[in-house]
């Protein structure tokens, strides 16, 4: 769906494109309305083309109007043509139930749940990873080589966590191990880390 105008909350103006399917996902047809015109809590579809894919070809038809029964209003749209942002848990359990407009992949707001929750601890892992260097002088033997290892450390920590996000978001991993196996790693490391500082 393309939006042309938007002149409030309650009239706009669009090129409106909805594709039909079957329960497989396989496409069966097409319309496409030159104008669609939302007014009064409904749209309304204009100059209208029905394309109709059947094993025998496809066949077009012409129609005049008709009301398009959605719960979509002008903001929504707009708000669907945004870059993706950040959204709250609520808004991602919304949008996965279905009461909420949505057009990116079920995976992407699961991962958004699951980044509510972790990013208090990754907040934490970077203290623990930072640890050693405020532990330790840089002027005894081992102080430089903590404090490298710690910035490394660090610097795996964000290109993991980025990494494995992208995979998350487009359902290469499921969210929950996405989300939460650098935390569990890098933990691990900066605890291992602190613990041979202090045999030191």
């Amino acid at each position: 769906m393309t939006v042309t105008a938007i002149r409030s909350q309650r009239v706009a103006s669009a090129a409106v494109t909805t594709a039909a399917t079957t329960a497989s996902g396989a496409l069966i047809g097409r319309i496409t309305a030159k104008e669609g015109s939302y007014e009064d809590g409904q749209w309304t579809l204009k100059s209208l083309s029905e394309t109709t894919l059947t094993p025998n070809g496809a066949s077009d038809k012409t129609i005049g109007s008709e009301i398009w029964n959605v719960s979509l209003t002008p903001a929504e749209v707009v708000e669907l043509g945004l870059p993706a942002s950040r959204l709250s848990s609520q808004a991602s359990r919304s949008a996965l139930e279905g009461s909420r407009p949505s057009n990116r992949a079920p995976s992407f707001y699961e991962m958004q749940i699951q980044e509510t929750y972790a990013s208090a601890l990754a907040a934490f892992v970077m203290l623990l990873l930072s640890l050693p260097v405020a532990f330790t002088p840089t002027r005894s033997g081992g102080g430089t080589g903590f404090l490298i290892t710690s910035l490394v450390l660090g610097l795996l920590y964000l290109l993991t966590n980025g990494v494995l996000d992208a995979f998350g978001e487009s359902g290469a991993l499921p969210p929950f191990v996405a989300t939460w196996a650098a935390l569990v790693i890098f933990t691990m490391a900066g605890t291992s880390l602190l613990l041979n500082l202090e045999d030191r």
